[in-house]
């Protein structure tokens, strides 16, 4: 019995040291940083309203990581531990592939669109992730 006692200890601490390193590795780990594409042009005027609860499902899939929300012609603010639109609203034709091509994606390790644009109509880079809100309609 003692013996069974001092493996289930032994491997106890094993364990729990274990753990204690992978949850160090995670604390010193950079936060992930997500770049948010927000379509602004008048097509979007419609679902408007929606965006902010697009932008926090977005931020929910990503805890502890920093956000950068873009919108037609630049960008908005800087990079923040929440996205945020900061005033911004439909103001204009719609140019995806405009936004597409701004320089600010490079620093990003994951890139989002929120757009209510038929598919067929978006042109984007393959890694991009097109993100509508409930109902929107394609």
């Amino acid at each position: 019995m003692k013996t069974l006692m001092l493996w289930l200890a032994v491997h106890a601490a094993i364990c729990a040291g274990a753990v204690h390193a992978l949850a160090l590795h995670e604390e010193t780990r950079p936060p992930q940083r997500i770049a948010i594409a927000v379509d602004a042009s008048f097509s979007m005027r419609e679902v408007w309203e929606d965006v902010p609860k697009v932008l926090e499902t977005i931020e929910a899939s990503h805890p502890g990581s920093q956000f950068l929300v873009v919108t037609q012609p630049g960008k908005i603010g800087g990079w923040n531990a929440r996205p945020r639109l900061e005033g911004a609203k439909p103001f204009a034709p719609r140019q995806i592939e405009t936004l597409a091509t701004m320089e600010v994606w490079a620093g990003a390790d994951r890139v989002y669109l929120v757009t209510n644009a038929p598919d067929e109509s978006i042109e984007v880079p393959d890694d991009w992730t097109v993100r509508r809100g409930e109902g929107w309609t394609q």
